[in-house]
């Protein structure tokens, strides 16, 4: 997705050929005015005047025709920025939900010293599972040529199992079904202290990001009503057709002809390229979502959420010169604090890339099944 800025004016973007349209559509732009000069120069010539140039009936009908093809490409526009606004938003919501429901289970964890080390497992296990669940999730949706995504190391987890979702046809459903049974054997073994019916709603969580992710491929997999496509190409091809001969008998001008052909050709196709653009935004064009960075920035908030400190409140206690507890604290600027240029960062800003020294280095370690009953420590089935 192209990031830009419209300047002061609104028209600082204006001369920027990434991403756009605009060169698509003088293909057919220049080629139209250059032929509707030619007819020009050729019916306006004194032996070539005849009675058929008078069309005036003609033209009235001719410019309602042009009317409703702008109004379809108006509405068809209208259609495919639905689109491409509802599959952003199921897409970032399902993240949303599966990074939430991450987060829960991070807090739920026992901090007592009797399952410290199971709990680290139960985390290592864990974060690679939803890292994978959101490669798959994307993969699932993605028109990409090459839809490879960077995931957590799975070094550890049960090449048994590693050969069972590789092979699977719907491994969004394996992985969901996998992480909610290791959160219900982290229950029962004590791991999680929780009120079931709290990690039921964390669980649900999971299904919530299933749901948004079939909205988005409801939107990969149904096209435009192609009816609706293909008389709108259709009326396009006829308008391309004919306004050069239309132009050349209204202008007097052959100049301002070749000018007017070229604009009211470029604009119409523009509008029907632009619907195109956005119809589909989970591909490689500069318009599309950006579907990697998006999972990078997954993966970082879960490589985040193993650190120690994130998972575990920070303490509090008066300071010296603080108002009592009575009291409502003053306010301070966000910049004494934290650096609030971090917050303004979007998805699609270069150099967003997993650094090695941020992976814990228990990552490498190898995994098994956390719970407390030695005979239950076996690998993922």
């Amino acid at each position: 997705m192209i990031e830009y800025e419209p300047g002061y004016w609104g028209v600082g973007f204006l001369f920027s050929l990434r991403g756009s349209v605009f060169p698509k559509a003088a293909c057919l732009a220049v080629p139209n005015a250059l032929l509707a000069g030619l007819i020009h120069v050729y019916l306006w010539s004194s032996q070539n005047q005849a009675e058929w140039m008078q069309v005036g009936g003609v033209r009235w009908i001719w410019s309602r025709y042009s009317f409703v093809l702008g109004f379809l490409l108006v509405f068809r526009n209208g259609q495919a920025y639905a689109r491409f606004k509802m599959g952003t938003r199921e897409l970032l919501e399902a993240s949303v939900e599966w990074m939430d429901s991450a987060s829960s289970l991070v807090a739920f964890c026992s901090q007592g010293d009797k399952f410290k080390e199971q709990v680290r497992h139960f985390l290592q296990l864990l974060v690679r599972l939803m890292s994978m669940l959101h490669c798959a999730g994307l993969q699932a949706v993605s028109s990409m040529e090459d839809d490879s995504q960077e995931i957590i190391d799975p070094g550890g987890i049960d090449p048994a199992a590693l050969d069972f979702l590789m092979n699977a046809e719907n491994k969004v459903e394996v992985l969901v079904t996998w992480i909610k049974e290791l959160c219900v054997d982290g229950a029962r073994s004590g791991l999680i202290i929780v009120p079931p019916p709290v990690l039921g709603r964390v669980l649900m969580q999971f299904t919530n990001g299933q749901t948004a992710l079939a909205g988005v491929k409801q939107i990969r997999n149904v096209s435009f009503p192609f009816p609706y496509a293909q008389i709108l190409s259709g009326m396009m091809l006829i308008h391309w057709s004919v306004t050069p001969l239309f132009a050349a008998l209204s202008v007097h001008s052959t100049l301002w002809c070749m000018i007017t052909t070229f604009f009211v050709t470029a604009c119409m196709w523009s509008l029907l390229y632009i619907a195109i653009e956005l119809d589909q935004p989970f591909g490689d064009d500069f318009n599309d979502l950006p579907l990697r960075q998006v999972h990078r920035e997954f993966n970082k908030g879960l490589l985040q959420l193993l650190q120690p400190e994130a998972f575990v409140a920070p303490s509090f206690e008066p300071t010296k010169g603080m108002a009592g507890l009575e009291m409502l604290p003053p306010l301070r600027a966000s910049h004494e604090v934290f650096d609030t240029k971090l917050t303004r960062r979007k998805f699609s800003d270069p150099g967003i890339e997993l650094d090695p020294e941020e992976v814990w280095e228990a990552l490498k370690q190898p995994l098994v099944m956390p719970c407390c009953d030695d005979a239950l420590k076996a690998p993922l089935p």
